[in-house]
Parts: structure tokens; sequence; C-alpha cells
């Protein structure tokens, strides 16, 4: 093809995060698809790939332990997201105070977010100004438009609604989680487990 070692890695790059995105939306869709959650898997999977695009975040050492590491967490928040609307609803119990505790996760990920993103990494360093002022603008436009979907979803969607909402609230929680140095540390223990 006539390219560099450099553009040859870029490429190599590229193909194998595409290739982990369809590994994971095919494992998430056959979780999804037994447990009910389908919806919910494929609004925190893309939620959480939309916001991590522009805020960076931890990462696991191995291309397996990602895979497993994304779809353990998707399945783990699409079932919250599922089912406790569901169990609400049916114990008669106030769903209310799901709508405050999304609010909650919507400001302290915001905070997180403004106090922390983008998050480089060792192998890429965002060292431009430029670049780190419309990563910074991303990050918030994408925040702006989950809280604003969410309130709509809530306020027309019903209690299938709420679970999207939900499902688009844990994304983002998820996602500003990793920004953190508990999120961080948490990646690097769970890789540590691993090799025991």
């Amino acid at each position: 093809m006539g390219y560099n070692a450099e553009k040859q890695q870029v490429i190599a790059y590229g193909l194998t995060a595409l290739m982990q995105v369809i590994i994971i939306f095919l494992i998430l869709s056959l979780c999804g698809g037994l447990t009910g959650c389908w919806t919910e898997s494929l609004v925190i999977f893309l939620g959480v790939g939309v916001l991590r695009r522009a805020t960076g975040g931890a990462h696991c050492s191995t291309f397996n332990k990602c895979i497993l590491y994304s779809v353990i967490s998707v399945v783990l928040l699409s079932l919250s997201a599922h089912f406790i609307p569901l169990y609400l609803d049916a114990h008669h119990s106030s769903i209310e105070i799901l709508y405050w505790v999304c609010c909650m996760i919507y400001v302290l990920s915001g905070w997180i977010i403004y106090r922390k993103a983008p998050v480089d990494s060792p192998q890429r360093p965002i060292k431009n100004a430029d670049k780190i002022k419309r990563l910074r603008k991303n990050c918030f436009t994408v925040m702006l438009l989950y809280g604003v979907g969410s309130i709509m979803l809530c306020w027309w969607g019903g209690l299938s609604g709420l679970q999207l909402a939900m499902s688009l609230c844990f994304a983002a929680g998820w996602q500003s989680f990793t920004l953190t140095n508990g999120g961080s540390c948490m990646i690097s223990w769970m890789d540590r487990w691993e090799k025991r």
C-alpha cells in the first residue's frame, strides 16, 4: 500500500478498535436479548462510547480485558436501569426518587468532567490547547444533550422512558467515573485481579 510505519500503526489501531466495538456490540446484543434489556444495553454502550471520544478515561491493559469489563459493566448498568423502575412501580413506591438520583448523577458527572476532561494517555498525549478546548466543549455538549434527552424521556416516555433516561444517566456516570483516580484504580485492580 505504500504507507509508512506510523500510518500502518494508525490503521492497525483503528481496525482493532472497530473490531472491539463490533465484538462488544454483538455480545451485548446477545446478553441484552437474553435479559430483556437490549435497548438499555444499547443506550449505555453508545452513550459511553460517544462521551468517551471527548473525555478519554482509564484503559484496560489488554484487548480481551477491555471487552470483558465493558460487557460486564454495561450489562450490570442496563439491568439496573431496566429493573429498578419496574420494581419501584410494581411496589407502588415513589419513582420520583429516580429523577433525583439521575439529577445528582448528572451534576456529579458534570463536575468530574469539568475538573478532569479530557484525560489523555501516555501513548496519545494531548498537548494542543485548541484540541483540549474543542474536546471540553464536546464533553459539555454531549452532557447537555444527555440531560435534555433524559428530561424529555422522563416527561413523555412513561416507565420505559424513565428506563432509557436512567440508561443515559448511567452512561454519563460510568464514563465520568473512569476519569477519576477511583475509576483508574478500579480498572487497574481488575487487571491485577484477573492475573491471579
